[in-house]
């Protein structure tokens, strides 16, 4: 698996931004293991999907907000950011649009519009596989906070 199979297109109307009114109603999607039938069902349904010997995992993990909106310093082009991997305390692999117009040594600013929001940039190192990017941050204080209120 290559961060390549996560890049696809996806109707904005398709992602879900905040969780559904009447959480029960959520959508669950069910594979069959056996046959690869799938159905679609809500969650409130899950208990009948649910047999003698299946394991159920909860996943109580938080998602980091890793999509990151930026200019491009120097030309004030938007540029894009989607981070997939931290490498150290401030490098990571990220997936980069225009990935094509992203060359090394380019410098991207986030944040700082927002009230109380602290601006915080990152330098483009070199590419990855499948087209991703290695990219060094600067900033002062926490990064997960930062990518909290600009993520």
């Amino acid at each position: 698996m290559t961060l390549k199979d996560f890049d696809y297109a996806l109707p904005e109307g398709r992602i879900a931004r905040y969780p559904c009114e009447d959480r029960d109603g959520s959508r669950l999607m069910v594979v069959h293991m056996g046959s690869g039938r799938v159905q679609h069902r809500r969650f409130r349904d899950l208990p009948e999907c649910l047999g003698a010997g299946d394991c159920l995992v909860l996943n109580e993990s938080r998602v980091i907000p890793a999509r990151l909106l930026g200019v491009r310093e120097g030309t004030g082009g938007r540029a894009e950011l989607l981070l997939a991997k931290r490498l150290s305390e401030d490098v990571w692999e990220a997936m980069a649009r225009p990935g094509r117009r992203l060359r090394e040594g380019d410098r991207l600013v986030f944040g700082g519009d927002a009230p109380g929001g602290r601006a915080f940039s990152a330098e483009m190192l070199g590419y990855g596989e499948a087209g991703s990017r290695f990219v060094r941050f600067s900033f002062e204080g926490d990064f997960m906070e930062l990518l909290e209120k600009a993520g």
